[in-house]
């Protein structure tokens, strides 16, 4: 016990140094997905080290029973007894506490200080550690004492002396199950994270928000856990091949008498392996956008306005020329700003799908279809009254913002306005704008809809390749730099940030709360997610991806190894367990003729269940959430995720090398403990 109360207090207030230290703070913004994650994912770490740690207090109990037992039988009195112990769990809670929270700031310190040598360190990730962790870190090891100590008054208010003394030898037999129990198990498995995933997505496009309340549904997949698991156990049927039930009848039993807690152990690792895959499955999700952004055919993608000053085809040229840098395929176009139709949509009371057509919904960039010719050598042929919308590649219709949504157009200096509708879409990644919705008209009905438009309704966009070069990096950097110090005030927003609908929320006397200027500094990481003129430059993006993803790589990976940590005190502590409780067993059986062999199969039988079943249900489950979350995203599952899934699958098999080197270890603690070591 005093190991676990002390690893799971460093852990936690270790992680909660990290997680809550004002840098990590800055990077995860207010109220985002992104934020959200990360408190979920620390919500897992904390389960994962209470459940190992109220387990392995348990245990402490169950141990302590028969020295409780001899003293009662002595003749001492409870309240003596009581004293005495409440007096050595306060001295272990206290000072493991303490150690626990000293320690929690050194290891935060020196993974802070790793991940920084091994992936990025520059300003941006100082360690800064903040107060809140270790309150955090307190609180739980506070709550942790609380719960010790009332299973501490439960053990002595037993008033049985016999039940004290053999405690730690009692069974908890599991009555034997039908084959259609397993089945409906296995069901439940899968059936909790399809109501509990897909139903709400399928709902929603339906027009039906689904209450809170659904979201128990996932408690199925749990139940199915437990079904599984207690069918593995306790079903064993002599079938065709009587004589095989017969040689393994001693292992079965020995597993079913002690069926219940060995089920709920197992549950629980099932349930802490599919959340630390869970947090590792993050990386390869992450890491898939390289690719991504390798297949941009354009490695630079520079936006801003007309009126906004920023640099032209002379600066550059002269930056590549410092730099030694080859230009290839350059040019630039102008492109019309055009107020667009659209829909809002939210959700009412009474969880119906409200849908308000407005004629002016938001600003989008507007472009015909020569200029779009011009800019990327394609072909493409739209006809009078129509529009192409310009999507990354492989995205998908969505269910707030579809792409036939917009079906007027408004000059918003003249006007006039013009009808079109959808013909269909067209990826071209370095067209984009970060929150800008981009389209291609006919080029008579461009003409006619953008008369009179200023210079600042007027996108401007420079797109160019560079030859393979060793300063490329220092070039965009540079480039970077540049633009960054020339952005005026007006291209100072966030990629959510609309005039329009700005104007909107100051005619209703309402906050607009995506107008906050960001900081135009080089080390500033939420430029290249939140930056509405984000430039997009495929060697920056590439070298600097780390450094971007940083935080959430350090955030996932640490809880990935608490949980990982917890399976295997859990599974190594319950094996250990199995020995204890069985040595009499065991020396019976070699009494009776068992040698070593058949004494190692009875042990690897046991143990074979405890580590490898639940690794496989912990990493089916997760794997078949992890594939629905990538098909429900955006309706496919892309080339990229695939690959992320091919990662994952050895994500998976390296959590089962770690599952094995503990399984061997417990092994050879329990041929220890049951003196069946070979010579």
């Amino acid at each position: 016990m005093v190991f676990c109360v002390t690893l799971s207090v460093m852990l936690i207030t270790s992680y909660g140094i990290m997680m809550f230290s004002p840098t990590v703070m800055q990077v995860l913004p207010e109220g985002g997905d992104s934020r959200k994650q990360a408190y979920m994912i620390f919500a897992i770490a904390l389960i994962g080290c209470f459940i190992f740690t109220i387990y392995a207090a348990g245990l402490f109990f169950k141990y302590k029973s028969r020295e409780a037992g001899v003293f009662l039988a002595l003749g001492t009195q409870k309240s003596q007894l009581r004293n005495a112990l409440f007096a050595e769990i306060s001295i272990i809670l206290s000072g493991c506490t303490a150690v626990g929270l000293a320690l929690g700031a050194v290891v935060s310190y020196f993974i802070w200080q790793l991940f920084c040598i091994l992936v990025v360190d520059n300003a941006q990730m100082k360690y800064q550690a903040d107060v809140t962790g270790f309150i955090i870190g307190f609180v739980f090891a506070a709550v942790m004492s609380v719960c010790i100590m009332g299973m501490a008054v439960g053990f002595i208010k037993r008033t049985n002396l016999m039940d004290v003394l053999n405690d730690h030898r009692k069974s908890e037999p599991l009555r034997d199950v039908s084959k259609l129990y397993g089945i409906l198990g296995i069901v439940f498995s899968i059936m909790g994270f399809v109501l509990g995933y897909l139903v709400p997505g399928i709902a929603g496009e339906m027009g039906v928000l689904m209450p809170s309340v659904w979201n128990a549904t996932y408690l199925l997949s749990f139940a199915g856990i437990y079904m599984v698991i207690t069918y593995a156990i306790v079903h064993h049927e002599r079938g065709k091949r009587p004589q095989k039930y017969y040689r393994n009848i001693i292992s079965y039993n020995m597993m079913k008498f002690q069926g219940k807690q060995t089920v709920r152990n197992m549950c629980i690792i099932s349930l802490l392996v599919a959340a630390s895959l869970y947090a590792c499955f993050y990386a390869p999700g992450m890491l898939s956008g390289i690719s991504e952004i390798d297949n941009n055919p354009v490695d630079f993608s520079i936006p801003s306005k007309v009126s906004f000053g920023e640099v032209q085809k002379e600066d550059i040229e002269k930056l590549a020329g410092d730099y030694q840098i080859e230009i290839t395929g350059y040019r630039e176009g102008n492109f019309a700003e055009l107020l667009g139709s659209g829909v809002l949509r939210d959700w009412d009371d009474n969880n119906k799908l409200i849908e308000n057509y407005m004629e002016k919904y938001e600003y989008s960039k507007y472009m015909s279809a020569g200029d779009y010719r011009k800019m990327t050598g394609d072909n493409i042929q739209v006809d009078r009254g129509t529009f192409y919308r310009i999507t990354f590649p492989q995205e998908q219709n969505g269910f707030w913002d579809k792409f036939e949504d917009m079906d007027l157009i408004t000059n918003p200096v003249t006007e006039e306005q013009m009808k079109v509708r959808l013909a269909g879409t067209i990826a071209y990644e370095a067209l984009m704008i970060n929150g800008v919705n981009s389209y291609i008209l006919n080029d008579e009905d461009y003409r006619e809809i953008t008369k009179e438009l200023p210079d600042n309704r007027l996108y401007h966009q420079i797109l160019f390749n560079i030859q393979d070069s060793e300063a490329a990096f220092d070039f965009s950097k540079a480039l970077y730099g540049e633009i960054l110090k020339r952005a005026p005030r007006e291209m100072q927003v966030q990629s959510g940030y609309d005039e329009y609908q700005e104007q909107l929320a100051i005619e209703a006397g309402e906050e607009y709360g995506a107008d906050q200027q960001m900081e135009m500094s080089p080390d500033n990481s939420d430029l290249m997610g939140y930056w509405k003129f984000y430039p997009n430059m495929k060697v920056m993006k590439e070298k600097t991806f780390f450094q971007t993803n940083a935080v959430f790589f350090m955030l996932f990976i640490y809880v990935a190894i608490i949980c990982l940590a917890a399976v295997g005190i859990i599974a190594y502590t319950r094996s250990v367990t199995i020995g204890m409780n069985n040595k009499q067993l065991f020396d019976d059986l070699k009494k009776l003729g068992g040698n070593h062999k058949y004494l190692k199969k009875c042990i690897t039988s046991q143990l074979m269940k405890i580590y490898a079943l639940p690794v496989i249900i912990g990493s089916i489950l997760i794997y078949i959430f992890t594939l629905m979350t990538y098909k429900g995203n955006d309706g496919v599952v892309s080339s990229t995720e695939i690959w992320a899934l091919g990662v994952d699958f050895l994500l998976v098999l390296g959590v089962g090398v770690y599952m094995y080197v503990v399984y061997r270890a417990s092994l050879r603690k329990i041929e220890g403990i049951i003196g069946n070591k070979t010579s």
